[in-house]
Order: structure tokens, then sequence, then C-alpha cells
């Protein structure tokens, strides 16, 4: 499923759903592309889940996608029609919630009292309320504002919806 599309893509941004995968697959096409990683949530979350200020996260932003080469994920609704244009491929992982829950469990429970690689310092892993019911709402309120923003937003025309692990897996090449 790896398409000609991804191996010429210089710039790829990868959304959907927390729990569905987005960095670990970031990860994955950053070395079977050797493009460099762009974890937004590490340059969002300051020490103890504070948010970036809207007027100093556009910016900051609009500086990551000038680079000439990327793989970005982060859902970020705040920044698609900065980030949707800049990219030659969007990857959007289409799990059901059911799915996005066990991950963030297993997630939690593997990482608990530590900071992910790809969050910010000083973010020590949780899974709290908020959290919960952004997942809950995601399919049914964000999803349809991803999707929007791709129409609108996007230049190369180039969407990729994986809708299982399989189909992660054979983009990957794991």
């Amino acid at each position: 499923m790896k398409s000609d599309i991804l191996t010429s893509a210089n710039r790829i941004l990868i959304l959907g759903c927390g729990g569905a995968g987005k960095s670990t697959l970031a990860r994955r096409l950053g070395r079977s592309l050797n493009l460099p990683v762009i974890h937004l949530d590490y340059y969002y979350w300051q020490p103890g889940w504070v948010e970036t200020e809207l007027k100093i996260w556009r910016p900051k932003v609009r500086e990551m996608v000038l680079n000439d080469a990327w793989i970005m994920d982060g859902n970020y609704f705040t920044t698609l029609d900065i980030r949707v244009p800049a990219a030659d491929a969007v990857i959007y992982l289409d799990f059901p919630r059911w799915f996005c829950y066990l991950r963030v469990l297993k997630r939690y429970w593997k990482n608990k009292g530590t900071v992910r690689d790809d969050i910010g310092p000083g973010c020590y892993e949780k899974a709290d309320w908020e959290f919960i019911k952004w997942i809950w709402r995601f399919n049914s309120k964000f999803k349809p504002q991803i999707f929007n923003a791709v129409k609108k937003y996007n230049k190369s025309d180039c969407t990729i919806v994986l809708r299982s692990v399989r189909d992660v897996n054979k983009l990957s090449h794991k």
C-alpha cells in the first residue's frame, strides 16, 4: 500500500483521534522514508500540561511547516489552515473510539509516571476525564472539522485514510 505518492512526498501530515497511533506511524514513516518527524504535542504542551497560547502557537507552526521535509503528527484544529496546504500528503487514521480507548489505556499503563519523547518536557503520562471525553466526541465532532479542512486546504489532493492496523502496517512496511 506504500504508494509512490508517499515515497515522493517530502511533507506528510498525520491526523486522527488520540490513541489512533499518529506518533507511532510518524516514527515508522520517518525511519522508512528518512524524513524528520515533528510531534506537535512536544511543542504545544508546556510543563504540567499547560497549553501554548494561540498567538504563540500559530507562528510557531508557521515556522515548522517552512522546513523542506517533515512528517508531522497532531490535530490542533486551529492550525489546519497552515499545515494542510503545506503538506504533500495527508494521512488520516480512522479508527473507532473503543480502539483508541484501548490504546490510550495501554499507553497510560506502559508510560505511567514518565514523560514520553513525543510530549513536551514536564508532561507526565495521563489519561484524564477531559481526554476521555475528547476521544468520545472525536468522530462525531472533530473528524468532520478535519475532513472539511482537508477538502478546503489540501493543494496536493493526496489524502490517505487508514481504517485498520493492517492498513497502517502495509503503509509503514511493518
